[in-house]
């Protein structure tokens, strides 16, 4: 929709009475110190990864899927890191998407919405020999790069879930995977599928470690509606669990979240398989013994050396007896029962009895890493404890104990950034943290390869003994804009001559300075608004570079306060214009206990100095503050209404309208018709259920009657219970909608 410029390029506004007067003092002086900010301090606005689904494939796989991403912009370059996967958009974008009902209301509706996605279709491409697991990708554009978002490449083939199915999703043959989500609040998925074999069934799902916000209630049902598997991902760490499956034995699969929320970006994957699941251990020429599980000490010969054991029945620690020589050690263990995860820990007791040290979580893992230092030989003992992370009746929860001896080495440490911006014609610093072992005090060179044209790395290194060290990348004015996943090469030697060497992927992107800031008039102020209504939020706009092009505005992705359905859609500012009125849509059931907020994006075309055309974002400063009041329309009809298949049926309609409606900007017809989407599956299929609009007349009066017609077709698949719903719409200066939503539900006699 293009806005057109009226007195001072401004579009007209009617403004709305105040509500300022609850903002406290502190809220406005803010405020007023942000509006005097220099213009050319507020950046770009990077993309951000939501989600991918269906969420992976098989190796050797081509599959169409869509992406989620936050703040994106048409231009986005997508950069897988494994040799081989290609991952690419395959067409026009969506509008930005807002949560779909049921909203939430009360105390729950008053945390902030999850963001608020545009969906790309793309084309996945997986290469044969990609090992099983989760691969990472990144994204960018000349505003910046994203964080690594996450796919998974499975075993098996996928079934992809209906997401418009009544009751359970029947499944072929196991082993499969499923890739479903859960979109929208108080959803639950349900799969039903048949065991041909006694023996374990194993479920894998894969949702935190995709990035999804599913803490996801894992149930299942017998054929007599008897639970044998009940699991929750309070942890946040994803299910792994086995059952007993039967022989013959039908199986019903529940999936939903443990607040039953749910928006697009909850997707999952579950492997469904029988056998038991097994965590894989990486190769290792360390000599291995292998103990059953049982409560007697376990004796060990002296390091390097590792142990795999088990806890059984309510046992909750082992103790490991092992003669450790004069030294440094590094000790690990971890959990190897993907059926019966274990959150570890590890005390470490010297010949007398002290406890030396006591680990538990490595960063960034639920498995316990020691370093131990040995200042007289002797027989030590470690307490491996533990608990479970997850709970079946099948399998011994095992672990794996490694004790070795504490090299010198280094490796880049957690904190590292995988993303770097470098404005076109300047330089940015990225800090490189390192985490140090085995005494190892050397110096640390810092090298780059694979970096975007035009952009150069300083020579740096990290000072002997130093916990991090700084480099320097620059770009060339004249350079491109294009975005690269180059690689970090970090180089060291030993006391002993010994050198190490570690690399990693590092998504840089060239980016351009803002052209637009977008502030709204009156500083953050709140406004009054009719619900059902749009709201016209009044936005200056300066333009910065010269640039004096048209200005795209859409809902931002990441929103404040926004919830319950409230909406915006996309506009043009015309050239040269630097005012604007955005439209808010405020639905009718909304509450109007609290405020709300709403922030929109500015997009520009520019042109980088090699001719490429680049989008750029910028993120409206402070929000549009709105308090919804009463509705001045309401359409109301009956309860339910009985229905015949090759019949029609008329549902008599009330509608209200405040005074609002005997003002000339409201001097047009209301239209009521049938909203044919939200009607059950089966009846929308193929015309079956079909209706005309009605038009009511503003004659000035409050109140008047109407009545839709309906018509069903003869078809069995018109059949049971379904919502119909029913939308007046008006239009207020012929342009801004107002619309009231009556349901009803049609009983199939």
């Amino acid at each position: 929709m293009a806005a057109t410029p009226g007195p001072r390029d401004r579009l007209p506004c009617r403004m709305r009475p105040r509500a300022g007067s609850a903002l406290c003092f502190v809220a406005r002086l803010i405020a007023a110190i942000l509006s005097f900010a220099p213009l050319a301090a507020f950046g770009e606005l990077p993309p951000e990864i939501g989600y991918l689904f269906p969420a992976g494939g098989r190796a050797g796989e081509t599959r169409d899927v869509v992406l989620g991403g936050y703040d994106w912009t048409p231009d986005i370059e997508i950069l897988p890191h494994d040799p081989g996967v290609a991952l690419v958009v395959t067409g026009a974008p969506t509008r930005v998407l807002i949560p779909e009902p049921p909203h939430l209301f009360g105390y729950k509706a008053r945390a902030n919405d999850r963001p608020c996605p545009r969906e790309f279709p793309a084309r996945l491409t997986l290469p044969a020999d990609l090992p099983p697991g989760l691969h990472r990708f990144q994204v960018a554009n000349a505003n910046g790069a994203s964080p690594p978002g996450f796919f998974h490449c499975s075993r098996y083939e996928s079934v992809v879930e209906d997401p418009d199915r009544d009751g359970p999703q029947l499944l072929p043959a196991l082993p499969l995977v499923i890739d479903g989500r859960i979109g929208r609040t108080a959803q639950i998925d349900r799969y039903r599928f048949t065991v041909k074999e006694s023996g374990p069934v194993s479920i894998e799902l894969f949702a935190r470690r995709l990035l999804s916000p599913l803490h996801a209630l894992v149930k299942v049902t017998d054929s007599h509606g008897g639970a044998v598997l009940d699991v929750a991902d309070t942890a946040g760490r994803d299910v792994s669990v086995s059952f007993s499956g039967k022989e013959g034995e039908t199986y019903d699969l529940a999936i939903h979240d443990i607040d039953y929320a749910g928006d697009r970006s909850s997707v999952y994957r579950i492997e469904l398989a029988t056998g038991p699941l097994d965590t894989p251990t990486p190769s290792s020429d360390i000599p291995e013994t292998f103990t059953p599980e049982g409560t007697a000490d376990i004796s060990l010969p002296a390091p390097p050396v590792a142990v795999r054991s088990a806890f059984a029945g309510d046992e909750r620690e082992r103790r490991v007896v092992v003669d450790l020589p004069v030294g440094s050690w590094r000790v690990s263990a971890k959990s190897t029962s993907a059926s019966h995860p274990l959150d570890l820990d590890l005390s470490i007791l010297a010949p007398d009895g002290r406890e030396l040290l006591f680990a538990d979580d490595a960063a960034g893992s639920v498995d316990p890493v020691a370093t131990v230092a040995v200042a007289t030989a002797g027989s030590h003992r470690i307490v491996v404890g533990g608990r479970a992370l997850g709970a079946t009746e099948l399998g011994p929860a095992a672990w794996r104990l490694v004790i070795e001896p504490d090299s010198e080495s280094f490796e880049p440490g957690p904190a590292l950034a995988a993303q770097l911006a470098v404005p076109l014609g300047g330089a940015a610093k990225l800090t490189i943290p390192i985490v140090r072992s085995g005494g190892f005090a050397g110096a640390v060179g810092i090298g780059f390869r694979g970096l975007p044209d035009g952009v150069t790395a300083t020579e740096g290194g990290i000072a002997a003994g130093a916990a991090d060290g700084t480099v320097e990348l620059a770009c060339g004015a004249d350079a491109g804009t294009a975005a690269r996943l180059a690689t970090l090469v970090l180089s060291g030697t030993t006391s002993d001559g010994r050198p190490i060497t570690h690399q990693r992927p590092i998504a840089v992107a060239v980016t351009m300075k803002p052209r637009v800031r977008i502030v709204p008039d009156g500083l953050d102020d709140v406004r009054k608004v009719h619900r059902g209504t749009t709201f016209r939020g009044p936005l200056t706009i300066h333009r910065l570079e010269g640039f004096q092009g048209d200005v795209r505005l859409h809902p931002t992705a990441k929103q404040q306060r926004h919830r319950q359905g409230m909406d915006g859609e996309e506009i043009v500012v015309p050239a040269g214009a630097t005012h604007c009125d955005y439209p808010v849509f405020v639905p009718e059931w909304m509450e109007t206990t609290r405020t709300s907020r709403f922030i929109v994006n500015g997009a520009v075309e520019v042109t980088d100095p090699r001719g490429a055309k680049r989008t750029l974002l910028e993120r409206q400063e402070l929000r549009l503050g709105m308090l919804p009041e009463g509705a001045i329309m309401k359409l109301a009809g009956p309860a339910e209404i009985r229905l015949k298949r090759g019949a029609t049926a008329t549902i008599a309609l009330g509608l209200v309208r405040g005074a609002e409606f005997r003002t000339p900007a409201f001097a047009g017809p209301v239209r009521v018709e049938l909203v044919r989407e939200a009607l059950p599956r089966g009846w929308r299929e193929g015309n079956l259920v079909t209706s005309e609009t009605v038009v009511i007349e503003n004659d000035g009066a409050e109140e008047a009657d109407a009545t839709l017609t309906v018509t069903l077709a003869d078809d069995p698949r018109i059949a049971g219970e379904g919502t119909i719903m029913i939308r007046a719409t008006a239009l207020e200066e012929g342009r801004w909608p107002v619309v009231s939503e009556a349901t009803v539900v049609g009983i199939v006699e």
